[in-house]
């Protein structure tokens, strides 16, 4: 229901003047938060506005942390985020940011599109890119708290940028706590949730969280399901806390042992066992890009693989080979 609700008030919006020079000519999106509209400014040129859910105006922590995005991603020098030119007001006082407007589409639009799953190769690659993206940001202090499929765009130029960070935080001695987050309050997409988020345990929550998020995110796009199957919401994140993340190998046997490596290691239960930064990750994303590479066409079946490096790795896992019918 309140999702209807939302795409009526965000429709509701086409047409509507957020200043002289600005108006809203189209809805794109309507997410969790906010509507993303493509909008008129001036004479021929198209900006893209993310507008707050009117119903959401009351509550003062999301509407701080909506306008906090502004500030938090002008803060991460690199051309993979959507840097905010602009933040104001609508006519009812709701709060909305002006950015560039993409051409392209979501890793997730794709994923459904084609029915499913993406290559191997570009699945590492939309990786490698946006750790590079979380690598930047990391090092400016701020965590993303909502990496998922929706959140990665696949421009048409063939860049990739990292979406919303509306969620995003302040990170201090390796730690989040910030005035417009509250103790116990659950931030992020359940499905992509690291335990700790899932927990609402915010102090917990580092750059190993967004490591999490990223690895959920490359399960679903290799395999096309869910690393805890559930169509609800609540028992994903229920599953979360309760159990570790089942390996990549048992929902896509045929994965290079490099990938799967690569993701089930970043969905480890325990922080200390993950990928401990962006950029340890985005080098095992490259070394693991390569080994695909130099496998080739010729030997791109499963059976006709070396499989000792899996089976190494399934043994200590207590994994099933994978099937080599």
């Amino acid at each position: 229901m309140v999702v209807r609700d939302d795409q009526r008030a965000a429709l509701s919006r086409v047409g509507e003047w957020l200043a002289p020079d600005l108006r809203i000519v189209e809805l794109l999106a309507v997410g969790g938060n906010a509507g993303v509209y493509a909008a008129e400014r001036g004479a021929g040129k198209t900006v893209a506005v993310k507008v707050l859910h009117a119903r959401l105006c009351e509550d003062t922590a999301v509407r701080e942390r909506f306008v906090r995005e502004a500030y938090l991603v002008n803060c991460i020098d690199h051309p993979g985020v959507v840097p905010v030119a602009e933040h104001g007001a609508t006519p009812d006082g709701v709060p909305f940011l002006l950015m560039e407007l993409l051409h392209g589409e979501t890793a997730a639009h794709k994923r459904t599109r084609l029915r499913g799953r993406l290559p191997e190769l570009e699945v590492l690659s939309i990786a490698e890119r946006a750790l590079s993206v979380l690598h930047q940001a990391h090092a400016a202090g701020i965590l993303h708290r909502d990496i998922s499929p929706s959140n990665l765009f696949l421009c048409s130029d063939g860049s990739l940028r990292v979406l919303d960070f509306g969620n995003a935080g302040s990170r201090e001695s390796a730690h989040v706590h910030t005035s417009v987050t509250r103790t116990g309050e659950v931030i992020g997409t359940a499905a992509y949730m690291s335990p700790e988020l899932a927990l609402g345990a915010h102090r917990c929550v580092d750059i190993r969280s967004d490591i999490y998020s990223l690895g959920a995110t490359l399960f679903r796009l290799l395999s096309s399901e869910w690393v805890f199957p559930s169509v609800r919401a609540d028992a994903q994140r229920l599953a979360v806390i309760a159990s570790p993340a089942r390996s990549l190998a048992r929902a896509l046997p045929g994965a290079h042992p490099c990938t799967i490596r690569l993701v089930d290691r970043a969905l480890s239960y325990e922080r200390s066992e993950r990928w401990q930064t962006a950029g340890e990750m985005q080098e095992a994303c490259r070394e693991a890009m390569t080994a695909i590479l130099e496998r080739g066409p010729a030997t791109a079946k499963p059976a006709e693989r070396d499989l000792s490096e899996f089976e190494e790795f399934a043994t200590q896992r207590a994994l099933p080979p994978p099937d080599l019918v």
